[in-house]
């Protein structure tokens, strides 16, 4: 999986090792739709966009828009050396090529540079406003990049870090709720928040001792992200300022109820999440291993 968003009020998914589908979650018997968007080419990254809209870059280098409502590729843009969209605004991408260097792009154009390049392989960008986002520099250092002057300012606080001979402080994902703290995890697992002024963090540590924070998402009043990559059992995080930072633990589908146990329910524990999902007090679980899965928990508890 690599893409999750709720369409027309239904879950959708998109999916593929080598052609692009969409996926349909209804959870019925038989299972949804899968809809072929394009073949022999499949996502590296997207975005949800509005009117059930989605961009994705392809391995292949190009820009898919896609309408996920009704199933099709609306354009398709080549775009070399990009492999990853961070966030759209207005309709202005922001992006960066396989070196980490960033970009602004709109579609009218071409790919303009910014002169800043991401701190390592799994940094992210955390949008601030529609013309500033927040991102790692050296060490444990803390960018405010401005779009409408094409400058970065150092922020006066730092990442709280593990601090050793490697310790990995870029920030790997995060994001800004409506009161204006943001919050973020870094490539260490660490959780921190930044005050709506930039003036200060707070650290709330870490679960395990490896393992990135990444695939923030909001969940009702908290936020929800993603523990651990390839190497790592991804447990899915839960944190608010009440309760701080909680594990909520691995999606695993557990042969409690008469239904499941003439199942196979191997396919249902994940062992790399892929991305999260939240609507309708569902959380929607999906794997970034080759058979697809997707797990869907109605009416989580979530501390």
């Amino acid at each position: 999986m690599r893409h999750a968003q709720v369409v027309k009020g239904q879950p959708c998914f998109l999916t593929g090792t080598e052609d692009l589908y969409l996926l349909r979650a209804d959870f019925g018997d038989p299972p949804g739709e899968i809809t072929t968007l394009c073949t022999g080419e499949s996502a590296l990254s997207s975005l949800v966009l509005e009117d059930n809209k989605a961009a994705v870059i392809t391995m292949k280098g190009n820009l898919l828009h896609l309408d996920l409502a009704a199933g099709t590729v609306l354009d398709r843009m080549s775009l070399p050396g990009i492999d990853r969209l961070h966030y759209q605004i207005d309709g202005t991408y922001l992006m960066s090529g396989t070196d980490g260097a960033l970009f602004r792009y709109h579609p009218d154009g071409q790919p303009e540079p910014l002169g800043i390049t991401l701190a390592s392989p799994h940094a992210a960008v955390v949008p601030l406003s529609a013309t500033e986002f927040l991102l790692s520099g050296t060490a444990d250092a803390l960018l405010r990049y401005d779009l409408a002057t094409g400058t970065a300012e150092p922020l006066g606080v730092l990442t709280p870090a593990i601090k050793g001979r490697a310790f990995r402080s870029p920030i790997t994902g995060g994001l800004a709720p409506a009161d204006g703290t943001v919050v973020c995890g870094t490539d260490d697992g660490m959780l921190f928040t930044l005050s709506s002024d930039a003036s200060s963090v707070i650290s709330y540590g870490r679960l395990f001792s490896t393992g990135r924070l990444r695939g923030f998402i909001p969940a009702g009043g908290r936020t929800l992200a993603i523990y651990g990559g390839p190497r790592d059992a991804g447990h899915v995080v839960s944190f608010s300022r009440e309760t701080g930072l909680v594990d909520l633990g691995r999606p695993r589908m557990l042969k409690d109820y008469a239904q499941l146990a003439e199942m196979e329910t191997e396919i249902g524990s994940i062992h790399e999440i892929a991305c999260l999902l939240y609507h309708a007090n569902e959380l929607y679980v999906a794997s970034n291993e080759l058979f697809g899965c997707v797990i869907r928990y109605t009416e989580p508890v979530i501390s």
